[in-house]
């Protein structure tokens, strides 16, 4: 803050900060365990341990450096006979973990989580919701059928926005929608939709499809830019996570 260099990852009229949060796996052995390592059984048959984290980050659209925050480690806390699979720790678990543990820590952020269609589902939106937060997650349509059945794209609202790349024009393609609901069975929440398509004409086809829920109303004059926000989350696997896997941060980052 001393610097200023915090306040330029503020967005969306300088009123908030992207947190972007995922899953990484940063150790994993068929021989060498612990009584605190999650496990899988693979098809061969073999076991394999590993050690798994929820990773949180600053990020900002057009930022190619994150800040990295403090992360919640997934890990059994059975210290005898391994559990079975469905009651070990998991991703989910450690987000709301996380939560909780830095309710207050980054309230001063006002913070916007982003994450994959993992997050995206009621336990993890009332969490954030009763702290009175923002979520920007991803929404895939084969895991929220009752979301997308509930769509009625003659009512969804639209802006399309051109660009000139240098060598074709692409067209953004945004529509979205106010007030859905989440899931079927109560108790629910009303998200907000939103759905992008870019269309090269070049090409003659699109050649991408994204699509997100929040709690932050969709407006004309925000869609673009909370479309970009939500495009941010890829920041934590490409510049965080990966550089925790190869442990060689991407030549990009090396100073001249």
């Amino acid at each position: 803050m001393k610097y200023g260099v915090l306040k330029s990852y503020a967005v969306l009229e300088n009123k908030h900060y992207l947190i972007a949060m995922d899953g990484v796996w940063f150790y994993q052995s068929k021989n060498i365990h612990c009584q605190h390592c999650l496990h899988r059984e693979l098809k061969d048959g073999e076991q394999i341990y590993y050690h798994n984290m929820a990773a949180a980050a600053l990020v900002k659209p057009g930022v190619e450096t994150v800040l990295p925050l403090m992360p919640e480690f997934i890990h059994n806390e059975d210290g005898g006979e391994l559990c079975s699979p469905e009651k070990q720790d998991c991703e989910r678990n450690a987000v709301k973990r996380w939560l909780l543990k830095h309710e207050t820590r980054y309230q001063w952020l006002n913070p916007i989580f982003l994450g994959d269609d993992l997050y995206a589902d009621y336990p993890t939106y009332a969490a954030i919701t009763e702290q009175q937060k923002s979520f920007l997650f991803t929404c895939k349509p084969e895991s929220h059928r009752r979301l997308y059945d509930s769509l009625d794209e003659g009512c969804m609202e639209r802006k399309t926005v051109r660009e000139w790349t240098g060598r074709t024009h692409l067209e953004y393609r945004y529509q979205w929608y106010n007030g859905v609901e989440i899931r079927e069975e109560l108790p629910t929440l009303k998200v907000n939709y939103v759905y992008l398509e870019i269309w090269n004409e070049q090409k003659g086809k699109g050649t991408y499809k994204g699509s997100w829920v929040t709690n932050i109303e969709i407006m004309e004059k925000n869609v673009v830019e909370l479309v970009e926000c939500a495009r941010a989350r890829w920041k934590i696997e490409n510049e965080h996570n990966n550089v925790l896997r190869n442990k060689v941060p991407p030549t990009s980052w090396v100073s001249s």
